[in-house]
């Protein structure tokens, strides 16, 4: 029965640090409307665009890499429940932090309202 939340537990921070190397190697070229990060900031300008994709990525690939190191240690120093819970907290609070960081660097290089 711990298994299927184990093995779900066990692959999401692996599963971030593979999307974050994807978007790291290949970050879109161009404004689209499918890859990317896209706010009405990052939107405003191909400048805005590319700033905002480039910290986008890097931080997110350092995220990723935090997560993975946090879960090994929670993991090991914590029953299962706690853990998911542990690294849950962590990835709802820091994935929006992070992008509240990138748009008020896009904010203070006068990219967008």
């Amino acid at each position: 029965m711990e298994f299927v939340p184990t093995i779900g537990y066990l692959v999401l921070a692996p599963l971030l640090l593979l999307l974050a190397i994807i978007f790291y190697l290949n970050p879109p070229k161009k404004k689209n409307p499918y890859y990317g990060y896209r706010t009405k900031r990052s939107m405003s300008s191909e400048e805005a665009w590319a700033k905002g994709n480039a910290l986008c990525n890097r931080w997110f690939l350092f995220l990723a890499m935090g997560l993975n190191l946090v879960q090994v240690v929670v993991f090991k120093a914590c029953d299962l429940t706690t853990a998911i819970l542990v690294m849950t907290g962590l990835i709802v609070v820091s994935l929006p932090v992070m992008i509240l960081l990138i748009e008020q660097e896009l904010k203070a290089d006068g990219h967008g309202s």
